[in-house]
Order: C-alpha cells, then sequence, then structure tokens
C-alpha cells in the first residue's frame, strides 16, 4: 500500500513538473512578436532586430543533459571561424586551435 502511494506521488510530481514546463514555455512563447514567414526551403531565418535576443550561457545551462548540445560551445567558435575565414561548409568539420 505505501509503495504504491509512493508511486502516485511520484507520478503526480512529474506531471506538475511537466505542466510547469509547459507553462514557463507557453508564456516565453506568447511574449515573442510572431516570426515572418519565410520559405520551407530557407535552411535558416536571422531576424532583423536583436531586440530578443537570448542569453547564450543560460539556454545552454536549460539545456543541460541534451545530447545535441554537447560541446556547443567550442563547435560554435569553430564554425564561425571558418566562416570568417571563407571556409565553404560541405559538411565537413574544422577543428581550429586556440591560437586559431
Amino acid at each position: 500500500m505505501v509503495t504504491s502511494i509512493a508511486k502516485q506521488e511520484a507520478i503526480e510530481r512529474f506531471i506538475r513538473k511537466v505542466n510547469t514546463a509547459r507553462e514557463t514555455l507557453h508564456s516565453q512563447e506568447n511574449q515573442q512578436p510572431p516570426r515572418p514567414r519565410c520559405s520551407p526551403s530557407e535552411h535558416y531565418h536571422i531576424a532583423a532586430t536583436t531586440r530578443l535576443g537570448r542569453d547564450l550561457t543560460e539556454w545552454l545551462s536549460a539545456q543541460r543533459g541534451d545530447p545535441a548540445v554537447q560541446n556547443f560551445i567550442p563547435r560554435l567558435k569553430d564554425h564561425l571561424l571558418a566562416r570568417l575565414r571563407g571556409l565553404a561548409y560541405n559538411g565537413d568539420e574544422y577543428d581550429f586551435s586556440d591560437d586559431d
């Protein structure tokens, strides 16, 4: 009996956590103006304004545990340095040293 009550309480805590996360996400979406329409064939869209910028370290902290953001900062730096050097993106990754 105690085990089933503990399981039920754990499930309820999980549901509250999910609902809180959904509400937070929903409130953040409502604060941002709608994005302009763009072609589905475009790989990215760069906003014309920086008014709604996000702190990168805060965003990464919120994504902690997501394997997609592992080594994000070094990979981003390598990507940006390659673009600044005029190296074309062909799917290969460049690994630059700190001196570069």
